[in-house]
Order: C-alpha cells, then sequence, then structure tokens
C-alpha cells in the first residue's frame, strides 16, 4: 500500500530468469558476446533499483529506534550519496570499456611498432606489461576453452576496481592520468565525468562544515557564545575567577538546560500537547494535586513553566521569605533545611525578614549567614533529587516559606507561580474542583494535627500542674512537721 504497488511491480519482473533462458537458446557464451542492443536490455535489470526509494523511510524508523542525531544521519547519507555516484560513474567505465568486445577482431596484438588499444581496459593493460614480444590483450571463450592461455586481458574484479578508482580521481578533480579514454564513447563519457566532478567537489566542500556542525547544533551554539563572551571578558579585563564563574554559567546554561524549541508552538494543538505531555508529565504528576488535573489542564499548566537554573551552594529562598512559586527539580541536588528560632535578649522571638527588606542590624546577620559567614543552627534537613517538587505550600495557602532551600550543585529547576495555577483552574473547571477539594484536605488535616499538638500540650501542662501541686503539698506537709516538732521541743 501507500502507492508503492508500481515500483513493487517493476521491481520484481525477473530479468535474470529472462536471461537465462535466452542464454540456454543460444549459448551462454553467445549471449555474454552478443550485439550492443542485448546488452541494453541487460541493462533493464538496473530498474530494481527503484525499490531503493523505501531506503529513506527504513533509515527514518532506524533512526527513531536507536535514537542517532539527526546531524549525523544527515552526514551519513551524505557520505553515501558521494559514494553511490561514484559507484555509478564506476559502472558506466566498466561498461564502456567492455564495448570493444563487440568489434569483429578477434584479438590484438601489440608489438614495438604498432599499438592500436580498442577500449581502456586493453590501453590501461598495455601500460602495465610492456614487453617487447607480441601479447594478447583480448581473449575471447568459445564454452570453457580459452583462445590464447597468455593473454593479459583484465578479469572483472580488477576492471571494476581500476573503474572506481578512475571515478574517485575525477570526482575529486584529482585526475592522475595513469587512465584515460582511448575511443569517442570513452572520451565523451570522460568530458562529462571531469564536469559533474567538479560540480559536486564544489558541492560537499561547501556543505562539509555545515554538515558537521549540524552533528552537534548545540555545541556548535555554545562555541559561537562563548567566543562573543570570551571577546568581552577580554576586552574589559574582568578578573580571573569572575571569568571562570562566567564561563561554567554559561556552559551549564548551554549543555545542560532543557527548554522547548519556539517552534513547537507551531505545530496543532493535539500535537503540542502531546510534546508537553512526553516531556513534563512525568515529574508535574508527582504532585498530588496534578494528579487529578486533565491532560488538557496539565499541558496548561507546563505551557507556564519557566526555567531557573541555581549555581552550587546558592541559596533559592529562606525559612520566612513571603513566595508565590513551586519548584520541579529536574536537574541537580536541593538541600532543605529548618533552622532553630533566634531569640532577643529580652526572649523574643527574631522574626526572619525576606529577603527583599533586609536592611536592618538583623537583616544584616541574616545576610551574613546565607554567606556561611555566621554558623548557623539547623534543626532538621534533607537533600531532594532530580525529578522531586518543593515549595508547594506557597500555593496551597500558606505563603510563607517554612523551610530555607539551598542547591548543593549545579540545578536546572522549573517554576510555576499562584497566578498560573488561578488562571489555569478559571479554564478547567475539573482542575478547579479537584484542586480545592485538596486543599480543604490539606487544611482538615493541618486543623487536625493542630488539635492534636493542642490536646498534646495541654495533656502535658496538666501533668505538670499535678506534679507540682503535689509537690507542693508535700513540702507543706513536710514544713508543717518540721514546725509541730520544733513546737513540741520549745514545750520540753
Amino acid at each position: 500500500g501507500g502507492g508503492w504497488f508500481c515500483i513493487d511491480v517493476i521491481g520484481s519482473i525477473p530479468f535474470d530468469t529472462f536471461m537465462c533462458f535466452v542464454g540456454q537458446q543460444v549459448g551462454v557464451t553467445r549471449v555474454a558476446k552478443a550485439p550492443r542492443l542485448l546488452k541494453v536490455i541487460r541493462v533493464l535489470r538496473l530498474l530494481r533499483l527503484v525499490k531503493l526509494s523505501r531506503v529513506a523511510r527504513l533509515i527514518r524508523k532506524l533512526q527513531d529506534s536507536l535514537r542517532i542525531k539527526p546531524g549525523l544521519v544527515k552526514f551519513l547519507k551524505f557520505c553515501a550519496v558521494v559514494c553511490a555516484f561514484a559507484h555509478l560513474i564506476a559502472c558506466a567505465w566498466f561498461y564502456l570499456g567492455t564495448l570493444s568486445d563487440d568489434d569483429d577482431a578477434s584479438k590484438l596484438i601489440y608489438d614495438s611498432g604498432w599499438n592500436h588499444a580498442v577500449g581502456w581496459p586493453q590501453d590501461f593493460t598495455l601500460n602495465v606489461h610492456m614487453e617487447p614480444e607480441p601479447r594478447v590483450i583480448r581473449c575471447l571463450r568459445f564454452g570453457e576453452e580459452q583462445l590464447d592461455e597468455g593473454c593479459l586481458q583484465m578479469d572483472p574484479e580488477s576492471q571494476y576496481l581500476s573503474s572506481l578508482y578512475w571515478a574517485a580521481t575525477t570526482l575529486s578533480t584529482t585526475g592522475y592520468g595513469d587512465i584515460t579514454p582511448s575511443t569517442l564513447p570513452e572520451l565523451v563519457f570522460a568530458i562529462f565525468a571531469i564536469f559533474l566532478g567538479g560540480f559536486l567537489f564544489a558541492y560537499y566542500i561547501g556543505n562539509i562544515a555545515s554538515l558537521l556542525e549540524k552533528i552537534d547544533v548545540k555545541g556548535s551554539q555554545y562555541r559561537s557564545r562563548i567566543y562573543e563572551v570570551e571577546s568581552f571578558m577580554h576586552r574589559e579585563r574582568l578578573p580571573i575567577n569572575l571569568k571562570r564563574q562566567i564561563r561554567t554559567y554559561i556552559s551549564r546554561t548551554f549543555l545542560y538546560q532543557r527548554h522547548v524549541p519556539s517552534y513547537i508552538s507551531e505545530l496543532s494543538g493535539s500535537l503540542k500537547r502531546e510534546v508537553y505531555l512526553a516531556l513534563f508529565k512525568e515529574i508535574i504528576v508527582k504532585a498530588p494535586f496534578f494528579r487529578e488535573f486533565s491532560d488538557s489542564a496539565i499541558t496548561e499548566i507546563i505551557n507556564h513553566f519557566r526555567i531557573k537554573l541555581l549555581p552550587a551552594e546558592e541559596i533559592l529562598y529562606r525559612e520566612g521569605d513571603v513566595g508565590d512559586r513551586m519548584f520541579f527539580l529536574h536537574q541537580g541536588t536541593m538541600e532543605m533545611s529548618m533552622h532553630k528560632p533566634e531569640k532577643a535578649p529580652d526572649g523574643r522571638l527574631l522574626p526572619r525578614a525576606p529577603l527583599s527588606r533586609r536592611t536592618s542590624a538583623l537583616a544584616l546577620h541574616e545576610m551574613a549567614k546565607s554567606n556561611g559567614e555566621v554558623k548557623d543552627e539547623r534543626l532538621a534537613h534533607w537533600t531532594i533529587k532530580e525529578g522531586s517538587f518543593f515549595g508547594e505550600n506557597a500555593i496551597l495557602g500558606n505563603k510563607k516559606r517554612i523551610t530555607t532551600a539551598r542547591a548543593l550543585t549545579w540545578c536546572n529547576i522549573y517554576y510555576i507561580t499562584l497566578d498560573d495555577i488561578e488562571d489555569t483552574i478559571s479554564k478547567y473547571s475539573g482542575a478547579a474542583i479537584s484542586f480545592k477539594v485538596y486543599k480543604s484536605k490539606m487544611r482538615t488535616a493541618a486543623k487536625t494535627k493542630m488539635r492534636r499538638a493542642g490536646k498534646a500540650a495541654a495533656m502535658f501542662v496538666s501533668k505538670n500542674k499535678d506534679g507540682q501541686s503535689k509537690m507542693e503539698q508535700a513540702l507543706r506537709a513536710a514544713s508543717g512537721d518540721a514546725k509541730a516538732k520544733q513546737a513540741a521541743g520549745g514545750a520540753e
């Protein structure tokens, strides 16, 4: 199907069977030495090559299954086309060298006084075997019997290799001149091959650089960008440490950052949704409040994704910061930590000011701790790795950060804001219902935890009060006994 029926029919015609049938009727040797018209009929077997038009589809399937880079595939195709042209030119040159077999003369004699080569194979053979005595350089066979055992005729393998050698030197515009045309058809074809070789040489020399660049598109873009940056840093004479940091950041940005190309937006809605889901659905559905969203709602969420790169040891946010973003860790490792509350000299708890409003002495102290100049006492800390999410409390109602997020390695992070969530659930009612239900469950769970914590604290206080009251009663009783003894002693 698919329009391949005619091609399959043409490529399936059994020309070999036809030629074998003719050979049985008139003899194989006579067919081999038949007139040129019969040889042209044999050329019809080349129609089987039309089946090669399927190769492009097979190559695409192979590329998809093996996940080969498109640039590498294009480069290999280019090499295959060059080899195919060389092979076709060699076959044509080989065929022209066999046309002399149909002449009336049965053999060609070479001596010191007369040299007349019928075709390029004979001419080349004479040049290779320069001997003073006459030699036969074109042999004829009748059945299995050879006319002259001392003939110098080329075997087919040597003639094809010589033809391929001539094609390669001609197409590459080298042309050593050791194999030259000897007949008028060979001369005409040699002129054609020389012009074709000039055009092909100019074509593949002009395209080889671009093909090599297409093997690694991102790498070529990175080299172009880093060249511009290096020129800027040299011109402005930036410090060495700053140069190193800039190089590292740019290399991470280009080589490790995943982003969706702008041309993906030109696809149809269904195709674009499939692309987004294939890239990001696995990471986004790890958040429990997104699992009930439809594919369309998830695609809308992914469409709001923004990218943020964090170098190692950089703090994303701290406890007490007010935020409205939820983060998805695509690459790298983050450390989450909770710190011991600080107290003022009078015992009051000091609030942690947001990063945007740290201008007081307390703010300077916070900044010093974020830079590692002051040891900060942590109550707990843990790490999260690729594929995790964090900071979800900012979109579930509690905008105040309860942890500090710090990058342990270079991190590639996607984030969405509360406005993005609200925009999505305003378009999809099912997503809005499931999101509200989850938030209600979270609030109920938080209230339950608070009640349990309050009861536990009340029980603890009650036990302490009971213990304290019993101890006071015991102390009073002991004090009363002591006073009674003292009074009795005084009476005595």
